[in-house]
């Protein structure tokens, strides 16, 4: 395994949006409100993605850096930070729940 992390394009945000719905998932499911058969899909994770696509190209768009951490070409992680009224914050850091 050789991970990559490189700054992210607009390209990668499909990419991000799989890893943010398995994490979130992984999340839910340890505190037992989720089910393992209600892992998404990334195949079925489009329409969410088309739904969601302006606020992940207003966060890139926005962001002061945006980076994501590959494995042989699939994302396994990102992040963004911002920077709001002179303060810099990390506004997410998601990582795939089987590369963790």
């Amino acid at each position: 395994m050789t991970i990559v992390i490189r700054p992210g394009i607009k390209e990668d945000l499909f990419g991000a949006f799989v890893v943010f719905q398995l994490a979130l998932h992984g999340l839910y499911q340890s505190v037992g409100q989720a089910a393992p058969e209600d892992k998404p899909n990334p195949q079925n994770l489009s329409s969410a993605f088309e739904y969601f696509r302006m606020f992940t190209e207003y966060f890139t768009q926005t962001a002061e850096h945006f980076w994501v951490a590959e494995d042989e070409g699939e994302i396994i992680g990102f992040s963004r930070s911002m920077v709001r009224e002179n303060i810099r914050q990390l506004s997410e850091l998601f990582v795939h729940p089987d590369k963790q």
